[in-house]
């Protein structure tokens, strides 16, 4: 009934605000509370489904994610999941398809074209890879992980000024970050630049000594 609606809504919102805290316990008993409430919520399903890939329990996630589908096929973020669950299964070609459906739903969100680049890379299509993380890094300028990604596909494909030019941007994002400076090091180091290889290889040190 319509008066229960503001009382879903407010559960989900609250179970969010939990879930994004890492509160996976609580937030799962507030979706629960809302599911109880209105059986056929989309959302509800969709957070309980995302805690339990949170929680490693890959094979569970994916049973249950499909089973959301089932119910609306026209869910990108659930196609999103499904890939992400086979990519960490290693089911990359049906992680690829996954992917793509969710795509064709959503052409537009930047995060499914990272993924999409990274189930490339898994597969060894490196150029393809660039493509995907250039289509999200387009619309999602702001992502560490697509540039640090591109570059080690750019460097795989030899396309060295490129890798180098990826993981820049990527230390624009995380100046302390030191796989960053050591995919740099390896790069510039290749096309003979070595003092701005020693520099960066000095960095990877001292921030690997300073980590907890």
């Amino acid at each position: 009934s319509t008066s229960m609606a503001p009382a879903v809504g407010d559960l989900l919102q609250e179970g969010l605000r939990l879930h994004r805290a890492g509160a996976l316990k609580e937030a799962t008993e507030l979706y629960s509370q809302a599911l109880a409430v209105d059986s056929g919520n989309l959302d509800a399903k969709y957070y309980l489904c995302l805690i339990v890939s949170q929680q490693g329990r890959t094979e569970e996630a994916l049973d249950r994610t499909r089973e959301l589908l089932a119910a609306d096929f026209r869910q990108p973020r659930a196609h999103k999941l499904i890939g992400s669950l086979l990519a960490r299964l290693g089911r990359s070609q049906e992680a690829l398809h996954a992917l793509d459906t969710a795509i064709s739903l959503a052409p537009g969100q930047a995060d499914i074209h990272g993924v999409r680049g990274d189930v490339l890379m898994d597969l060894g299509r490196l150029a393809e890879a660039v493509t995907s993380y250039d289509v999200a890094l387009a619309r999602q300028p702001d992502s560490f992980n697509d540039w640090l990604s591109r570059g080690i596909a750019l460097a795989g494909l030899g396309r060295i000024d490129g890798a180098v030019e990826s993981y820049g941007k990527a230390l624009t994002l995380q100046p302390a970050s030191p796989v960053a400076h050591f995919n740099r090091a390896n790069v510039e180091a290749k096309r003979g630049h070595y003092e701005a290889a020693i520099a960066d290889y000095k960095k990877t040190l001292e921030l690997l000594s300073r980590a907890p």
